[in-house]
């Protein structure tokens, strides 16, 4: 996913999203929470979206509330998460080392914090001015459409984060230990690929996340999968055992019985 200017991204593909047809596919899942389109922006921010003074993966929380808003270099309340989102000159050794993360959570080692931070991939240092986010219903401009965030549940996430996977054979990531603004906003824009994260314990408190959820993030090259998903979506369990399971095989079907007793 290469993002050209403040508010257009241009995928590997080249085509543009059909916003009603991703809404209609949201509304099939019937999510507790809205969908939240994530927009990098280089530049200035789209009209109509407001600053906030947060931590940056609250982000998600807001916009899951029906709000219009982005984080930059001014309004913020995290100044790890601005390290991660590459806004934040000359970072002090407190937050490039993780030696806070030592201080507040007192089970963490020094050499397993700065090897955190070090694993830890950043987004590249003034890339971009601003990460906006906005609940999908509300975005009417595809080009905003940069990555796509849902907070649901694991059956959910299967196929939100997988449906690429069931058309191009790309797993998605999986991920556990970084910043959850990291997780959120950085992995699925540099590994351009989707992400399934349950985050860290900031991350989840400030979004209010319950003990059963995980965040999903669909990068836009990944969309037109989880669509062309929903539309052809078919299960046949009962065949699929026939076919796999030997407690299901049937009489002369797919070398059951009758053919194990002829080996």
């Amino acid at each position: 996913m290469n993002i050209r200017n403040s508010y257009n991204a241009a995928s590997e593909n080249g085509e543009a999203i059909d916003v009603a047809k991703l809404q209609g596919v949201m509304r099939q899942f019937r999510l507790k929470h809205n969908a939240v389109v994530i927009t990098y922006c280089k530049n200035e921010v789209p009209d109509g979206y407001e600053p906030i003074n947060d931590v940056p993966c609250a982000l998600i929380h807001h916009a899951d509330m029906g709000k219009k808003v982005y984080v930059n270099k001014d309004h913020h309340d995290c100044l790890v998460g601005l390290y991660h989102l590459g806004m934040l000159e000359n970072a002090s050794e407190y937050i490039r080392d993780g030696i806070y993360m030592t201080d507040v959570q007192r089970f963490y080692t020094l050499e397993a914090a700065k090897s955190n931070k070090r694993n830890t991939p950043n987004l590249p240092q003034g890339m971009f001015k601003a990460i906006a986010a906005a609940p999908l219903h509300l975005v009417e401009d595809e080009s905003l459409i940069h990555t796509v965030a849902v907070i649901c549940e694991p059956q959910y996430a299967m196929i939100l984060a997988g449906a690429a996977s069931t058309r191009i054979g790309k797993f998605p990531i999986g991920e556990l230990g970084m910043s959850a603004c990291a997780s959120i906003f950085n992995i699925p824009f540099l590994e351009n690929n989707s992400t399934f994260v349950i985050g860290d314990g900031g991350g989840r408190m400030h979004n209010h996340i319950s003990a059963s959820e995980l965040f999903v993030i669909i990068p836009r090259d990944h969309i037109r999968h989880l669509i062309d998903v929903a539309e052809s979506f078919k299960i046949t369990p009962a065949e699929m055992r026939k076919r796999i399971r030997p407690s299901y095989f049937e009489e002369n079907a797919y070398g059951g019985a009758s053919a194990r007793a002829q080996s």
